[in-house]
């Protein structure tokens, strides 16, 4: 095996085992929903409110959990922003009348609660917590 093959092969690995894709929160939504997957894009725009429905048409209802590790990870990795930055952003919404941000919920039992309750709703929660309710689901973000 060539060493550039070999350096092929430890790249490809450590990208794989990295979690790079949204290691630190996952994204769930009602079993109800039919949306499986959403990319990134329209993760962010449904977030922020740019679009307020799934792309299957079901109306969305964002939420997420206040816990710093999670919201920080959820607020760079799909919204590229800090939290002074989504801060000024909801506020100027707020201001202008457009719109408020989304509820932000103490635990990520009470966000996974609120989500299997309402089957418009997705919320960001922590990878680490266990899904342990029929009435929600995951979704892939690519």
């Amino acid at each position: 095996m060539s060493f550039k093959h070999l350096t092929r092969l430890l790249l490809l690995y450590l990208f794989i085992s990295s979690g790079s894709a949204l290691a630190d929160f996952q994204i769930i939504v009602n079993a109800q929903n039919s949306t499986t997957s959403l990319d990134k894009t329209y993760l962010k725009k449904l977030y922020l409110k740019k679009t307020i429905v799934f792309p299957n048409g079901n109306n969305a209802t964002p939420v997420g959990v206040e816990t710093p590790s999670t919201q920080k990870a959820f607020n760079s990795k799909i919204l590229n922003r800090s939290n002074a930055s989504l801060n000024s952003y909801w506020s100027r919404l707020m201001f202008s009348g457009v719109a408020t941000p989304p509820v932000l919920f103490a635990s990520d039992a009470q966000a996974i609660d609120f989500v299997a309750r309402n089957p418009d709703a997705f919320a960001f929660v922590s990878d680490k917590t266990e899904i342990h309710n029929s009435r929600v689901k995951i979704i892939t973000i690519y």
